[in-house]
């Protein structure tokens, strides 16, 4: 057989296979990448030649090795390295062979590599060394083309920033910063300086923009030379089966490859970790009185008697749902909160069966004892639970705390998840008020209008969110009414970050961040606060001690309670990563003044005081007094009424009302000519 032979100034060969003729160029690597994304030889055939300097023809991994020129062409827009796919065909291929293959140029998901291999040869075995290239963050995305198919080497002290998918394709993300904040996390839209209240306008999104940009340039890709999605065995974990977002990564080496329309690091060796130690639960100070704020990441519970998995949301099944359970239970044991305001919880009623119930009894038989109780939800003209699957609730420790009269829900129709509020007097002092929140989500399913993604860093419903501020204020005033005490906490997920809008339209009017710009969620390698604690003018000098404790964010999703992907030796009922959010843990002193009656308008005072066992009052004006006595559960048992007049008295409250011994809580309203003084305190009969 004959072949046609065209001569030119490059060096041509010929191959010949069975009846088919093909022209071959010889060309250096440099020359097939081109200074482009794209290779100007595109599905040409051609010969080349270099060094291995990574081979991963494992099983399971990318089939095939890097080979890089021994010399380059000194041009630094052209890369020196690329790509062999052999489908594990040559397995003999080792680190520092210097070979030569012929085959066909392709952009394999703009990758460029050379496949459809005609020949392999191995020039020389020896240990042939290739300089790596120094590289540094931040690099823009399009200058990682110039690396593409190269040994590189950062001398940076790299940071573990996301771990989202350790465990479903052996990635991390990594940066040069501690790590990579969410834009609106650090930078307000609206307000050159962050501190300001400002929630209206786009007079700083180009200071959003320039962020997002220095986070893009900020992180590379570091990959497990693995094709296998779920791998058995989780690469990079710690002894603890681990991998925080936090670790350090040092002196990583590795190729530069693309895939999945990112460039990632290969690694030559298992890259050297310093691993980020799990946090104890914090430490408060000097606090009478716990509260935390805890989402619970879809805690369905089927049936409520083992069955009826999987459900809309949350465990697929009973085993995953058990999983769930016990890190939750673990995780509340150990915070040990006298107050938690819950999160996606399923919105199932409060009933034997439901999802609030069967936490409660799982709680207090891991303790065994009865450490808490639940909040029954609102209903009637007080309130409902929403119309989403998931709802919020609160528990609470009877030992620590008495609910005061029943839970309030505000019912406004721009909430699907109403926040419940509930009013508290600490047993050993004051009243506080908790009302617990879960706003819309930024995913953008539905959205129309100015609930598109406004392109200021808030993503969607961000109008609906600072909607939903506007009418939490006004619930804060109905829950103040109700209470007669100025003394209100808002916890929970405001799905907000901490310079966004909802939460600057709250701090505005009054309302106190108490942790800001301190991560609770970590999302496309960024972290920020979703989950936000904001106290009245009059609770903020009762706030001892506040932090978030960091035992879900930061951890692999690989270690929750899903099982149907998750190896199963890693599952634990340890605490850690029992969602994807961090708790929001406070400690208070409720001040003792908090149960003495105020002021009214006109100045008359009125004041009730427990003294020798009985009730005692002193006013300055006559008048009439209503009395509403409730139990130690807020359960409202019976009134008293009585003319009172000006000076101190007792009160004689009839013994049908309080006939067992133990803790009372009342309200009082004082009525004389200038108009009403209201309260709220607490005594104890039969001491």
């Amino acid at each position: 057989m004959m072949c046609k032979l065209i001569l030119t100034s490059i060096a041509i060969s010929v191959v010949l296979s069975s009846s088919l003729c093909y022209a071959q160029t010889s060309l250096r690597i440099f020359e097939i990448q081109g200074a482009d994304s794209v290779s100007p030889h595109i599905n040409k055939i051609v010969t080349t030649s270099g060094v291995v300097t990574a081979s991963y023809n494992g099983k399971n991994q990318l089939k095939g090795y890097f080979i890089q020129d021994t010399v380059g062409d000194g041009n630094e827009n052209t890369s020196d390295g690329m790509f062999i796919f052999d489908d594990n065909k040559n397995t003999s291929i080792a680190l520092g062979d210097f070979i030569k293959v012929t085959g066909t140029v392709k952009e394999y998901f703009k990758l460029t590599e050379l496949a459809e291999l005609t020949s392999i040869r191995t020039l020389s075995t020896k240990n042939h060394p290739i300089k790596p290239v120094e590289v540094a963050l931040p690099l823009k995305k399009e200058a990682w083309e110039k690396f593409e198919g190269m040994l590189v080497h950062f001398k940076q002290k790299l940071t573990v920033t996301d771990n989202f998918y350790l465990g479903q394709y052996g990635e991390l993300s990594l940066s040069a910063a501690s790590r990579l904040y969410v834009p609106t996390e650090i930078v307000d839209p609206n307000d050159e300086f962050a501190q300001n209240t400002s929630f209206e306008g786009t007079s700083n999104i180009a200071a959003i923009i320039e962020q997002e940009s220095r986070n893009n340039s900020n992180y590379v890709i570091l990959n497990d030379g693995s094709t296998q999605p779920n791998p058995p065995v989780v690469p990079y974990l710690s002894k603890e089966n681990s991998l925080r977002v936090g670790s350090k990564v040092l002196d990583l080496l590795g190729v530069v490859n693309f895939a999945n329309n990112e460039y990632k690091i290969e690694p030559i060796d298992t890259p050297d970790f310093i691993y980020s130690d799990r946090p104890e639960v914090p430490s408060l100070g000097a606090s009478s009185l716990k509260v935390a704020s805890m989402n619970v990441l879809n805690y369905f519970n089927g049936n409520g008697t083992g069955g009826g998995f999987p459900t809309s949301r949350g465990a697929a099944t009973l085993k995953e749902f058990e999983r769930q359970r016990a890190k939750i239970v673990n995780a509340i044991k150990a915070i040990d909160a006298d107050i938690i305001g819950l999160m996606e919880i399923e919105n199932d009623g409060d009933g034997p069966l439901s999802a609030i119930q069967d936490l409660v009894n799982a709680v207090n038989e891991a303790s065994g004892k009865v450490v808490y109780k639940q909040i029954a939800d609102p209903r009637g003209a007080r309130g409902n639970a929403g119309t989403d699957a998931i709802k919020v609730a609160i528990i609470y420790k009877p030992t620590s705390v008495t609910p005061i009269e029943l839970s309030l829900s505000d019912t406004n129709v721009i909430h699907n998840r109403p926040p419940l509020s509930q009013t508290f007097v600490d047993n050993q002092s004051g009243v506080l008020s908790i009302i617990v929140n879960h706003f819309k989500s930024k995913g953008c399913s539905g959205a129309k209008g100015l609930d598109t993604d406004q392109k200021d860093g808030q993503s969607c419903f961000n109008a609906q969110r600072k909607a939903q501020a506007s009418t939490l204020l006004k619930f804060i005033h109905r829950v103040q009414d109700a209470s007669q005490d100025k003394d209100v906490l808002l916890i929970g997920d405001f799905n907000s970050y901490s310079e966004e809008d909802p939460l600057d339209l709250l701090r505005s009017e009054g309302m106190t961040s108490i942790i800001k710009n301190d991560y609770s969620y970590v999302f496309a390698r960024q972290s920020g606060s979703l989950d936000h604690a904001l106290v009245t003018p009059t609770l903020l000098p009762q706030v001892r001690g506040s932090a978030k404790w960091h035992v879900n964010a930061d951890e692999p999703r690989v270690l929750d309670y899903g099982m149907k992907t998750n190896p199963s030796y890693l599952s634990s009922d340890a605490p850690y990563r029992f969602s994807d959010h961090d708790p929001v843990i406070l400690g208070l002193s409720l001040a003792q003044d908090n149960l003495s009656n105020r002021d009214n308008s006109n100045g008359q005072y009125f004041n009730i005081t427990q003294y020798d066992g009985s009730l005692k009052y002193r006013t300055l004006q006559e008048g009439t007094l209503e009395l509403i006595i409730f139990d130690s559960r807020g359960k409202a048992v019976g009134q008293h009424n009585q003319y009172v007049g000006v000076g101190e008295g007792n009160l004689t409250i009839d013994s049908s009302i309080i006939q067992r011994p133990g803790l009372y809580l009342y309200k009082s309203i004082f009525k004389n000519s200038s108009g009403s003084v209201l309260s709220a305190g607490k005594f104890m009969q039969g001491e």
